[in-house]
């Protein structure tokens, strides 16, 4: 899908791909987990630091799904109430 939308710099119409309304667990876990093994490990947890990771709820289920090794079908079963964190300590 496309929008078009005068912008307000260009002073010129322009067209940009307008962001899907919803996402998947998958597709959450495509962007999330490689961030996560690429980026988050080696600059932080490898280092010893302490990672906070705020996002939104199927973002946490695809990291949790990865770390803990959780089942897609448990995964749905685990209820992740809103506002409350989740401490996970990595050994």
């Amino acid at each position: 899908m496309e929008t078009i939308f005068r912008s307000v710099e260009a002073k010129k119409f322009q067209v940009h791909r307008k962001f899907p309304k919803t996402e998947s667990t998958w597709d959450c876990m495509q962007r999330a987990i490689p961030f996560y093994t690429e980026r988050i490990v080696p600059e932080a947890v490898d280092n010893g630091k302490r990672v906070l990771i705020s996002s939104h709820e199927n973002a946490i289920r695809g990291i949790l799904m990865h770390l803990c090794e959780i089942p897609e079908e448990a995964m749905k079963q685990l209820n992740l109430p809103n506002g409350v964190p989740l401490v996970r300590i990595l050994c």
